[in-house]
């Protein structure tokens, strides 16, 4: 009796098991890779299937992992093309698919951060275009002022109105620039506080401007320091490549020493020592090449001549050698060839 009751609890159990598959993968074709995954997340020991189940879960991480990437690249790719609504229904589609994900939680954040950081982009350019449009009519609404009859009411409330737009909008862009102070974005808060001033000059813009300007200080020391950090890694790697020789090397590192800081104290010197290891290189490498082309090794004179351009390549004389080494070869390919 008691065999009975275990034999018929085995098979319960392995029908049990089989309509269970059946509802996992009905999961998986309906995309809903956390419920098919939590579901084979603890498969017994006893299980007579259970290595072909765990080789089967592993099958369907893989699916959800594949699914978790077009997720993402599709919503990049609605991004790429400004489809900011159509990229926010795809992500929560995934997410209501898949809300177990990490990588669509974070991309659902990341996204999130993008409509703000877009937004944030669109109401400034809306508040500078507003200053812009108050600026441009300024013009016009002092002019007027001067028209206008002290017993047109209208006219002076309008004016009116139209000073106290001034103050606002001059306000918004002095908050405007005071916030891109504190984030040290300098060329957003010279955008807004420049027209601020321009449009309505007040204490509080002054204020700003005096911020920005010590910020832009502050800025100018702390890129001095980075370039003169820089400009010392520099001028080592320069002299360790003179020092093996690597003149191609030394001479890319030392225009960039030029370009990033033209007042370097070591510029000059270096220069010098790399022009004077040029110069002895190209005459020992002019003479070998000589050499190789006079004992009819021309091929070989050439490939000599084109490694020294790339260390003086405006040289007239290696210029001349390798257009003759280079005439001289193709002559030869045409009379191999036949050619006349």
């Amino acid at each position: 009796m008691i065999a009975s009751q275990l034999l018929s609890g085995c098979a319960h159990f392995d029908a049990f098991r089989a309509f269970d598959m059946e509802t996992i993968e009905m999961w998986v074709k309906q995309e809903h890779y956390g419920e098919a995954l939590n579901a084979l997340s603890n498969i017994p020991s006893e299980n007579s299937k259970r290595e072909q189940l765990l080789q089967r879960r592993q099958e369907i991480a893989e699916l959800a992992s594949q699914f978790e990437r077009r997720s993402i690249e599709q919503v990049e790719k609605l991004l790429a093309e400004k489809k900011w609504g159509e990229s926010k229904q795809a992500l929560q589609l995934a997410l209501d698919k898949y809300p177990e994900s990490t990588l669509l939680q974070e991309g659902h954040k990341a996204l999130n951060k993008t409509f703000e950081e877009r937004q944030a982009q669109i109401e400034q350019q809306l508040l500078i275009n507003e200053g812009r449009w108050r600026l441009e009519n300024m013009v016009l609404f002092n002019e007027l002022d001067l028209l206008a009859s002290d017993f047109d009411i209208t006219r002076q409330w309008e004016l009116w109105d139209f000073l106290r737009q001034r103050r606002e909008t001059s306000d918004k862009l002095v908050a405007c620039g005071l916030k891109a102070v504190e984030d040290e974005d300098t060329a957003k808060a010279e955008s807004c506080l420049n027209l601020a001033k321009q449009i309505y000059s007040t204490p509080e813009s002054a204020y700003a401007l005096r911020r920005l300007a010590e910020l832009n200080r502050i800025v100018d020391e702390r890129n001095a320091q980075r370039r003169q950090v820089q400009a010392r890694k520099l001028v080592g790697s320069i002299k360790r490549a003179l020092d093996e020789n690597n003149l191609i090397f030394a001479r890319t590192e030392l225009s960039r020493l030029q370009a990033m800081d033209p007042n370097n104290p070591d510029s000059d010197l270096l220069a010098q020592r790399l022009d004077k290891q040029i110069q002895a290189r190209l005459k020992k490498g002019l003479e070998e090449g000589g050499q190789l082309y006079s004992q009819g090794e021309v091929e070989a004179a050439l490939n000599l001549w084109i490694e020294l351009k790339k260390i003086s390549p405006n040289n007239n004389e290696l210029l001349t050698r390798i257009e003759r080494a280079e005439r001289v070869l193709e002559n030869v390919r045409r009379m191999k060839s036949g050619e006349r």
